[in-house]
């Protein structure tokens, strides 16, 4: 079993890792994820597509809905090291936990791979989203649902810089938490990738 890991462990324990490349900040935001020890700053911009146009026949389908890109990873660099073993897989680690997104019905996943080096065939990483269901009267414990809702897997066949979306889900439950999840390829390599996530909604 692999892990991933905080860099602050990396001398003491092998494992994955994933470093952000901006933290300086981090106590600001008031959003520190327990599960990975990572801080999920404030997006530097969060944009809102509205539409003046009503709803109305087919030709105006979608105009007078509204939107919002959340960013869930800031760009960071996740690192395989040659110690984990041959195909081996890390548990999940959350990256944004009990995302509210009870005011929309649509979401998608959208991840950008800023730069990589696969070392071993077969490596992947992948970022999944996952329903959630925080209470304020036991919120020391984590439910989390089991179901992945949607998903986008990055790997050797992603050329830099690679964009990779989500299939739109509807229905979903409203809390999600975002996870990361790594695989080791053939060989025991090292490797990194540098990515960067968002989760686009609609009304």
């Amino acid at each position: 079993m692999c892990a991933i890991r905080s860099r602050v462990e990396r001398a003491s324990k092998a494992g994955y890792v994933a470093r952000p490349v901006e933290h300086k900040h981090a106590h600001r935001a008031g959003m520190t994820n327990p599960d990975s020890q990572f801080a999920l700053l404030p997006p530097p911009w969060r944009p809102h597509f509205t539409s003046s146009h009503q709803p109305g026949g087919d030709d105006n389908k979608g105009f007078g809905m509204s939107g919002e890109v959340k960013r869930v990873l800031r760009r960071t660099t996740f690192e395989f090291t040659a110690a984990q073993a041959v195909s081996s897989t890390s548990p999940e680690v959350a990256i944004a936990t009990n995302v509210n997104v009870s005011q929309y019905r649509e979401l998608i996943l959208i991840a950008r791979l800023h730069s990589a080096t696969w070392t071993s065939a077969g490596a992947k990483f992948e970022i999944r989203v996952r329903g959630s269901a925080p209470t304020e009267e036991d919120p020391g414990l984590t439910f989390r649902g089991t179901t992945v809702l949607t998903s986008v897997t990055l790997n050797q066949g992603s050329v830099v810089p690679f964009p990779a979306f989500g299939t739109m889900i509807t229905g979903f439950p409203p809390f999600v938490d975002v996870l990361v999840f790594m695989t080791q390829g053939a060989q025991a390599a090292a490797g990194t990738v540098n990515v960067s996530a968002d989760i686009s909604l609609r009304s």
